[in-house]
C-alpha cells in the first residue's frame, strides 16, 4: 500500500517529456495520490514538499539535477526515473521509503517494467520504512541497520503491535530474536508519532461533518486518534468535543507561512490573508519540529482536512 499522503511531484525537462509526465501524474491520480507536474527548472519550489519525486527524463540529467540537493540517505525523498516512452521505471533513491513500490505500481499502470535492485525486495521482506509508515512511528537508524542485518541472515523479526495489514517478511506478535515494539524505550522501540489535525470549512459545514471528515483522514493514514484539532474557525471547540480531544482556535496571524503548503485557496487569501488554513492549522497545532504528513483533502466540498505529526 502506497502511503504517500503528501503526494508525488512529477518532473520533466523538455517538451518531449511533458506528455509522459502528464501520463504519469494521471496514473498517480487514479491511484488516489495527489500529483503535481513541474518543469525541472522549478524543482527548487517543490523539493522537500512531496513524499516522492518521479522524473521523466534521462537518468544522467536526474543525477546532475539532484546532486546538490541530497543531504542524508535516511532523509532524502524517494526518487523514481521513468523513460520518455514510459517503458522503464527505475527507483533511484529512497528505494526502501517507497520508491520500489511506487515503481512497481507505475509499471503496472503504464504497462512498463520496474527495475528493482535492492536486497530487501529480492529477499521478500518489506523495508523498515514501510513498517514505520504503517505503525506511524520512527526507529533509530542504528536499530534499522541491525534489523536489516538480521533479516538478511534469515532471522525471524516480529512486529509486537496491532497492525492493520501484514507486511511480508515479518511475524506479528512476540517471541522473535528481534521484536519491533511501539511506545517503549530501548532497543528496537519505534517512537510513536503524535498526530494533529487542522481543518478549513465553509460556513454551512456542521461540527459533525467536520468531525467525520477528520475521522476519515485519520482512517486513511491508519491513525487511531488525534492529539489536537485546530482551525481559525470558531466551530473548532465543538468539533473537538465531538472527537473528545483538545481544540485550539487560531488567529490568522498564528498560522505559519511554511513553504511546502498546497497552492492557496483564493477565497481564503481574500478573507483571511492565508491561503491554506487546513495545513497551516495542523502545523501550528503540531508545534516546533512538527511536519505535515497528509496534504489537505476536500470532503463533501465543504471541509478540508490536513494532518501533521510530531514526536
Amino acid at each position: 500500500m502506497l502511503r504517500l499522503w503528501l503526494g508525488v511531484a512529477v518532473v520533466y525537462s523538455s517538451d518531449a517529456g511533458k506528455p509522459g509526465a502528464e501520463a504519469v501524474a494521471n496514473a498517480l491520480r487514479r491511484m488516489r495520490l495527489p500529483a503535481a507536474v513541474f518543469h525541472y527548472k522549478d524543482l527548487d519550489a517543490a523539493w522537500g514538499c512531496y513524499d516522492a519525486y518521479v522524473f521523466v527524463m534521462a537518468m544522467g540529467g536526474v543525477v546532475r539535477t539532484l546532486c546538490k540537493r541530497l543531504r542524508d540517505k535516511a532523509k532524502d525523498p524517494p526518487v523514481v526515473v521513468v523513460s520518455h516512452d514510459l517503458k522503464y521505471i527505475v527507483p533511484l533513491l529512497g528505494m526502501h521509503r517507497g520508491a520500489n513500490e511506487l515503481s512497481q505500481r507505475l509499471a503496472e499502470a503504464l504497462g512498463g517494467v520496474a527495475v528493482v535492485t535492492t536486497v530487501a525486495e529480492q529477499r521478500g521482506f518489506a523495508p523498515l520504512e514501510e513498517v514505520e509508515r504503517l505503525l506511524l512511528c520512527s526507529l533509530q537508524q542504528e536499530d534499522k541497520l541491525e534489523i536489516y542485518r538480521r533479516l538478511i541472515k534469515g532471522e525471524e523479526v516480529c512486529i509486537d503491535a496491532e497492525v492493520s495489514e501484514r507486511l511480508p517478511g515479518y511475524r506479528v506478535g512476540s517471541g522473535c530474536p528481534v521484536a519491533i515494539k511501539l511506545g517503549c524505550e530501548g532497543r528496537f522501540c519505534c517512537k510513536r508519532w503524535k498526530i494533529y489535525a487542522g481543518f478549513g470549512a465553509t460556513s454551512r459545514a456542521t461540527a459533525m461533518e467536520i468531525a467525520e471528515a477528520i475521522k476519515m483522514a485519520l482512517k486513511e493514514v491508519g491513525a487511531s486518534g488525534v492529539e489536537t484539532v485546530a482551525s481559525v474557525k470558531e466551530i473548532v471547540d465543538e468539533v473537538a468535543r465531538i472527537l473528545g480531544v483538545r481544540g485550539v482556535l487560531l488567529r490568522p496571524s498564528d498560522l505559519p507561512k511554511a513553504r511546502c503548503l498546497s497552492p492557496p485557496s483564493p477565497l481564503a487569501v481574500e478573507r483571511l490573508g492565508v491561503g491554506n488554513v487546513a495545513e497551516a492549522s495542523a502545523l501550528a497545532a503540531a508545534g516546533a519540529g512538527g511536519w505535515l504528513i497528509y496534504r489537505k483533502r476536500g470532503f463533501e466540498r465543504r471541509v478540508t482536512v490536513a494532518l501533521a505529526a510530531n514526536i
